[in-house]
């Protein structure tokens, strides 16, 4: 799964003006603050 994903990125160049919920980016930030820094 984690590697379709990746070939599969694309950059956005618009965005959506809805706001992403507190849900969403609190599991972003644990995410990031648990992946290795090399």
């Amino acid at each position: 799964m984690f590697l379709s994903l990746v070939q599969e990125r694309r950059s956005i160049r618009k965005f959506q003006p809805k706001p992403i919920e507190k849900e969403k980016i609190d599991t972003l930030v644990e995410a990031a603050l648990r992946a290795h820094s090399s």
